[in-house]
């Protein structure tokens, strides 16, 4: 018996507190935190905030164009979802219909098994501290639930990497050939579901492949399945995915925020620790203490191989090398929401950090018991009052708009020689959601981006005919000249030349709003 199992009796008998009992609360904690998790990404749908611009430019990319054209056509540079993720899409709105909720519907369904398959991951790699830990992180992470509820693939993602990683364990532990052909199959679809898949097949494969060396028919198998999912990615890649790439506007963009790794990376070192932080400090919701996490993460490393599991050791930070590599050639970022698929790893292998305290103190007194429940407590501190916040704040929070409660004011009040003024920031969901609200065959002006040449709003102005009802419609309102809206700006000059505003829905100056507007 060597001295970790010996350790392991030790604790088993001389806990401070039993351990079936722990282990039974920690159980159950660990259940509750997934149903509230779930119970989150429900309310939050159920919430029918609006549309932002991205999603409404997704959901007319989908309504106006067939199967074929969403496989084979750019859509533009603000609509870069696999295409399989855009066809089940438009074969679920073409079933159940066109509105918002059911757009959503995938990435809600997706947001919801997450968690699902986090708590029983959680439970097959980690103890009950390490257990409750990640999924509690997980379940309560905001911006895991804002997306569960978004026209867009993130949730998909998570949900894919979650899923593969669990095929990998289901494996690990029995290489039948039933399990086998449930890691090749979850692959393939999170390939064409997911394009950050690539991304955890990438660290998944060669770990297997080394696990299978000794036994050649296993090794040959890996081999095979690896070069089929590199295939299928190629044979996509050249044929959907490489669109993406046609828009230097999103390199560009995302250069600008610093989400791409400096090539070669010992070109600016601190590139890493700052995006690693960001990462679990905004992303993950985790005390500001990063050194905290940085210590606990290498813990758990070391403990995937104490207990017997070092397959995990590198399979989950690989995820994470991976997806820097991809981020130095510019083909994905590593920030935002574009990196949530790799929250689940990362919390795996922090929790993991935590359970490792029983094999390092050496103690299995109430020190050992006493900070591992002290760090669960300490490190769900984030998740829990970032989640609090989140759901104090209106439905549309993070966002700067809500725009279908002005649009069904405005189709109340409005009278039928009404003439409409769209701000910038508001053009895309308006556009969208005219058709909905019955406003689409008013006369309407689409303001550009004048933020560097703010006078181009009083020429506009200037230009609408005296004694006209006008709605000016505005969302997402930036602050852009002498820290003052551009709202204010416009309405400063409006009232200079004889502007009255007669009726108005909002006003708040960062959300969306309507104003009627008369000019004698």
């Amino acid at each position: 018996m060597n001295q970790t199992e010996r350790t392991g009796e030790i604790v088993q008998k001389r806990a401070f507190i039993p351990s079936t009992i722990e282990s039974k609360v920690l159980w159950f904690l660990t259940l509750i935190l997934a149903i509230a998790g779930i119970l989150l990404r429900i309310e939050r749908a159920l919430l029918d905030r609006s549309f932002r611009g991205d999603e409404a430019a997704m959901a007319s990319a989908i309504q106006n164009h067939s199967i074929f054209e969403l496989i084979t056509k750019s859509l533009g540079a603000t609509i870069t979802a696999p295409f399989s993720f855009l066809v089940i899409e438009k074969l679920v709105t073409g079933l159940f219909g066109p509105q918002d909720f059911f757009y959503r519907l995938i990435p809600l369904l997706a947001g919801c098994l997450s968690v699902i398959v986090m708590f029983f991951l959680a439970r097959e790699l980690l103890d009950d501290f390490g257990a409750a830990f990640a999924v509690g992180a997980f379940s309560l992470n905001w911006m895991l639930s804002f997306y569960s509820s978004d026209l867009k693939q993130y949730s998909t993602d998570v949900v894919m990497a979650l899923l593969i990683y669990l095929m990998a364990v289901r494996y690990i532990k029995d290489s039948s050939t039933k399990n086998i052909l449930w890691l090749a199959g979850v692959g393939l679809i999170g390939i064409f579901f997911s394009h950050p898949s690539i991304f955890i097949l990438s660290s998944v494969g060669p770990v297997l492949a080394y696990q299978a060396w000794s036994n050649r028919r296993e090794f040959k198998k890996i081999i095979l399945i690896g070069v089929l999912w590199v295939g299928v990615f190629l044979a996509l890649y050249f044929l959907s995915y490489r669109l993406v790439e046609q828009y230097s506007y999103n390199v560009d963009y995302w250069n600008n925020l610093g989400a791409l790794m400096p090539v070669p990376p010992w070109k600016n070192p601190g590139w890493f620790v700052q995006r690693l932080s960001a990462f679990l400090t905004v992303d993950l919701n985790l005390t500001q203490l990063t050194f905290i996490e940085a210590i606990l993460y290498l813990s758990g490393i070391a403990y995937f191989f104490l207990k017997k599991k070092w397959q995990w050791a590198f399979i989950l930070p690989g995820s994470i090398l991976f997806t820097f590599l991809a981020s130095g050639i510019a083909n994905y970022p590593f920030k935002d929401r574009l990196i949530l698929f790799l929250a689940s790893g990362t919390l795996l292998v922090i929790g993991a950090g935590i359970d490792s305290l029983v094999f390092f103190l050496k103690s299995p007194s109430f020190l050992s018991h006493g900070l591992r429940w002290l760090l669960t407590a300490y490190l769900l501190v984030g998740p829990v009052t970032s989640t609090y916040g989140y759901i104090l704040q209106p439905r549309a929070f993070p966002l700067k708009d809500d725009i279908k409660p002005v649009m069904s004011y405005v189709e109340q009040h409005m009278e039928p020689n009404d003439e409409f003024v769209i701000y910038d920031q508001a053009t895309v969901t308006y556009s969208y959601y005219s058709l909905f609200y019955d406003l689409n065959n008013s006369p309407t002006i689409l303001l550009g981006d004048y933020r560097k040449k703010p006078l181009k709003y009083q020429e506009v102005i200037d230009s609408l005919p005296k004694n006209q009802r006008i709605w000016f419609i505005f969302s997402n309102v930036l602050y852009t000249l002498n820290n003052e809206s551009d709202r204010t700006y416009m309405f400063d000059h409006l009232s200079s030349i004889g502007g009255h505003i007669i009726d108005q829905v909002g006003g708040n100056d960062t959300y969306s709003s309507g104003y009627l507007v008369i000019i004698k």
